[in-house]
């Protein structure tokens, strides 16, 4: 079912109308689900240097401790784990294609922080973009490669988490593994829809940077089951040579990948019917809570690649809610926005609070769960009283992200 856009302007702020959104969760259980970019850590020119704060990972952290807590992002499942550092959370990298979540849930006050990931990504060429590209308006508009399908909207995909929609009758790559929050001989489940395409994206990874080399400032990101292409640092004049590049690179493979446009980045995707949509509603589906009316999904994100699982929040006939942040106007299918990461850290210390309040049989570490595939416990809201302060892929024009 479509939604139609609205303009972010018109929509309430999730905190000068917190009882608003304090009405949705009272009596629900909350399942919270995060960008990293721009959301989490604030847009930075150098994205190896988009750092979450300590606040910040501190309110993430009591946030997990209470109920699930996702991050899906467009980086490499590894780099994200590197800069949050919260082995309590799923992580969900390359748009949602690789998932992986914790083996148990933590018992309150237990800190569970800095292990390294063990399925590390690979890094970037040519001054090792991490994901993320600097926010400003009019980045849009530039003409994209030839071969680009425009961004990555919902209208040209849903929101069920099967598999068979996503590859064509294939089954799940699901893996017993170790990685965040997992030990050694226990079955953490591991989700990547995307599998086959790994060796076809280390190849193309390959000639991208050896092609592009010689231009000063351009960048390869691999996040596994995503190659991203920086252009922000190249001067202007060279833009068009970085586009024919790419659109070389990528024409042979058109019926495998898919090439999409963002600000100042383009990037090649495996050709399947999967988003950060699709992920939340796996993660709901593996959580138990899919089908659960007292559960109340929300997600916060900043990009338009964000929009598929604002629709499928929008879809869901339990209800959700999805913020988007931003300080420039755009169209959106969010029920509410939040100005920058400052305010998300703001918003997100209420959820905490509020949860903190809760009684305490509500709580998710009483009824705790053991990973993916279980009936994970989570914490219910019972309405405590805070005051309120302070599209399918389609359009090459639109404003994206990471």
């Amino acid at each position: 079912m479509a939604f139609p856009a609205v303009v972010s302007s018109s929509l309430p702020s999730a905190l000068r109308h917190w009882s608003s959104f304090e009405g949705l969760a009272r009596g629900r259980r909350l399942a919270v689900f995060l960008d990293y970019d721009g959301t989490l850590s604030h847009i930075v020119p150098e994205p190896d240097k988009a750092f979450m704060t300590e606040d910040m990972r501190s309110v993430v952290r009591r946030i997990a401790r209470r109920c699930p807590c996702a991050i899906i992002s467009g980086r490499g499942r590894g780099k994200v784990f590197d800069f949050v550092r919260l082995e309590e959370l799923y992580y969900a990298g390359s748009h949602g294609m690789d998932i992986k979540g914790p083996n148990r849930r933590p018992p309150a006050g237990e800190a569970q922080e800095g292990a390294a990931e063990g399925d590390a990504t690979k890094g970037s060429s040519g001054g090792g973009a991490a994901g993320g590209t600097e926010h400003s308006p009019g980045d849009s508009g530039q003409r994209p490669p030839a071969g680009a399908d425009g961004g990555e909207g919902a209208a040209g995909g849903g929101c069920s988490a099967s598999q068979e929609a996503a590859n064509g009758g294939s089954q799940p790559a699901r893996q017993a593994g170790t990685g965040a929050g997992c030990e050694a001989g226990q079955g953490c489940v591991e989700l990547q829809p995307a599998a086959e395409y790994v060796e076809m994206l280390d190849l193309l990874y390959a000639e991208l940077v050896r092609r592009l080399e010689g231009i000063p400032g351009a960048e390869v990101e691999h996040n596994k089951f995503c190659l991203s292409v920086h252009y922000r640092r190249v001067d202007e004049a060279q833009w068009e040579r970085v586009w024919a590049i790419v659109d070389e690179v990528f024409l042979p493979h058109e019926q495998s990948l898919k090439l999409t446009t963002g600000r100042k980045v383009l990037e090649i995707k495996p050709r399947i019917d999967w988003h950060k949509g699709r992920a939340l509603s796996y993660l709901l589906e593996a959580l138990g809570l899919a089908d659960d009316p007292a559960t109340l999904p929300i997600y916060l994100g900043d990009d338009v690649t964000d929009e598929d699982a604002f629709r499928c929040l929008r879809a869901r006939s339990l209800g959700g809610a999805g913020i988007l942040v931003t300080s420039v106007e755009k169209d959106t299918a969010a029920t509410f926005t939040l100005h920058d990461p400052d305010e998300v850290q703001e918003f997100l210390g209420r959820v905490a609070a509020m949860l903190e309040e809760a009684p305490e049989g509500g709580l998710c570490e009483d009824v705790a769960g053991e990973g993916l595939g279980t009936n994970t416990g989570v914490g219910r809201v019972e309405g405590t009283q805070m005051s309120a302060t302070s599209a399918g892929e389609g359009s090459v024009d639109a404003e994206r992200a990471r």
